[in-house]
């Protein structure tokens, strides 16, 4: 599950701290981007104690076993506190971000929000009840979907077929949850397209690939 690869990148992250992360993100942009990595991090330093904090506590919770990803992913609370400090860094970017490091961070905390409002606003009812993180997985590991990451990002038509048969495999599977209403279920579905390709690009990015950092939310039938 792609949140899986997310969330294993906590402990590298926090034995190192966010902003040397930051900072290396996007190595081989020039020095003329130099400006850019400046206000990044000048967005994210009021945060950079706490973001670090929280970061050491999942990195100790998850080696422990006393807390799950499915946990962090269901706990509302967290993850709109969270969210609400990527919007303030997003806002303070702004849309003026031209470099390959702080354009990536930009574009990531947009979608990020984006996520957000349609999976942790009234369609949450939907997300938790439905068990989405575990119906997801076992359409992945018993509905004959498998999917090759490589593949993810060097082939369209594969990760336009696999992606879509993820999204009806689960959505089928949650029909039968009463607070799956249809308008609950279309926000998941958009919220879920943003994901998919907030992470195709991200990954072909990080492998050295030029591709769109604009953010585009009428991509997912946003209307």
């Amino acid at each position: 599950m792609m949140y899986l690869h997310i969330l294993l990148l906590l402990p590298t992250i926090a034995s190192q701290g966010i902003v040397y992360h930051l900072w290396k993100l996007g190595s081989n942009d020039g020095p003329t981007c130099l400006n850019d990595k400046l206000h990044m991090l000048q967005c994210v330093e009021p945060h950079v104690k706490l973001i670090d904090k929280t970061l050491d506590y999942f990195k100790e919770s998850l080696y422990y076993s006393r807390i799950t990803p499915e946990s962090v992913i269901y706990n509302i609370g967290f993850v709109n506190k969270a969210l609400q400090i990527g919007r303030n860094i997003s806002e303070c970017l702004g849309d003026g971000m031209e470099c390959g490091g702080p354009k990536m961070v930009a574009y990531s905390l947009k979608h990020a929000d984006y996520i957000g409002r349609k999976v942790y606003g009234d369609a949450f009812h939907c997300f938790i009840n439905a068990e989405t993180i575990k119906t997801a997985t076992q359409c992945l590991e018993h509905g004959h979907i498998q999917i090759d990451y490589r593949r993810l990002f060097d082939e369209s038509n594969y990760y336009n077929e696999t992606t879509k048969a993820l999204v009806e495999c689960v959505a089928e599977k949650m029909k039968v949850t009463p607070s799956c209403t249809m308008d609950r279920m279309v926000s998941l579905y958009q919220g879920a397209q943003a994901l998919f390709e907030l992470y195709n690009r991200g990954g072909k990015w990080g492998m050295g690939e030029q591709v769109d950092l604009d953010y585009h939310p009428e991509n997912y039938c946003d209307n």
